[in-house]
């Protein structure tokens, strides 16, 4: 017996035409529509305190800057932990931290801050701190200290990334000179209760979130599109094997 059931979800996006709201310290960024912001004035500095929030149920690129000789990126890998990489002329390093709690649709805070001679990496969740690493010191890639960013375009903001970031100390979405491209301003529609904990039985199609507990159930796309906020319905049809 075929029994269909009809499911929605919203899909937030804007056309390409974005224009910030009142409120622009916060936005989300979708993949399907290559969604991105660029600080063309902000040159990143590992001597000064970097700091940004972020929501999301998937990996990708949160923040980066690439220099006329040298580059500097935190990003979520697909385990679910923050990666922060660089690379300065032939040398190239990272450090990891964190698990697969990171893609689990919660607001974390990411710092880097370089104090009495050492920079550390860290997560916060709330109140709370989660993880702290050690990035540099005087003996342990003190090169750090002089990471030159300058000579390139600018931070790039949620390049390949699907999700909400806030902006914090040294990436200030804000600013007026800032760039951006399909970016949904002011709100975070992750927030929604439309929106399932992240898990094994979420599956994400077109950065749309439908939850299936059946996995005999199979889900066919009856509608998508690229612009506006609309209403994205998935036919979801269930067999008795």
């Amino acid at each position: 017996m075929l029994v269909l059931l009809i499911v929605t979800t919203i899909v937030h996006a804007q056309d390409a035409a974005t224009t910030k709201s009142a409120n622009h310290n916060r936005a989300y960024f979708n993949t399907t529509l290559s969604s991105q912001l660029t600080l063309p004035s902000t040159v990143l500095n590992l001597r000064q305190l970097i700091a940004f929030s972020f929501r999301t149920c998937a990996p990708g690129s949160l923040v980066r800057q690439s220099g006329a000789n040298s580059n500097l990126e935190f990003s979520l890998t697909p385990g679910g932990s923050l990666q922060l990489s660089w690379q300065q002329a032939d040398t190239s390093d990272s450090v990891t931290i964190g698990d697969d709690s990171l893609l689990s649709n919660e607001w974390f805070t990411v710092e880097t801050q370089f104090l009495h001679g050492q920079i550390h990496l860290s997560i916060e969740k709330g109140a709370s701190l989660l993880y702290r690493q050690l990035v540099s010191n005087s003996t342990l890639r003190k090169y750090l200290w002089d990471l030159d960013l300058s000579g390139g375009p600018g931070v790039e903001v949620g390049v390949g990334y699907s999700g909400c970031i806030q902006e914090g100390p040294s990436i200030k979405l804000s600013l007026e000179d800032a760039i951006a491209k399909d970016v949904r301003w002011g709100e975070c529609p992750l927030e929604d209760a439309v929106y399932p904990a992240c898990g094994k039985n979420v599956f994400y199609i077109n950065t749309s979130i439908i939850k299936v507990e059946d996995r005999k159930s199979r889900i066919t796309p009856q509608s998508r599109s690229l612009y506006g906020n609309f209403f994205h319905f998935m036919k979801i049809e269930k067999y008795a094997l």
